[in-house]
């Protein structure tokens, strides 16, 4: 699987989206070595934990950004539509 370098980091939590990756189309937020998987059309937790208050500043993160995020993951895995 390979990594785009990190879209953002806000606050400390680090967004990546990795190409040849799984559905649904989700994000990577990690942040302190912890990690979640967080769904770009409805903001749930997919997968991981992480801090309330870093995991509330990764939800708005892709709240705030749903299409250009869709856009990347669908851009960077064109195997799975």
């Amino acid at each position: 699987m390979c990594v785009l370098p990190a879209i953002d980091i806000i606050l400390g939590v680090k967004i990546e989206i990795f190409s040849g990756d799984h559905p649904p189309p989700h994000i990577h937020a990690s942040c302190s070595g912890e990690e979640v998987l967080i769904i770009i059309s409805d903001s749930k937790v997919y997968a991981g934990t992480m801090k309330k208050s870093k995991l509330s500043i990764a939800m708005g993160y892709v709240k705030e950004n749903r299409e250009n995020l869709l856009a990347i993951f669908n851009a960077l895995n064109v195997n799975l539509k």
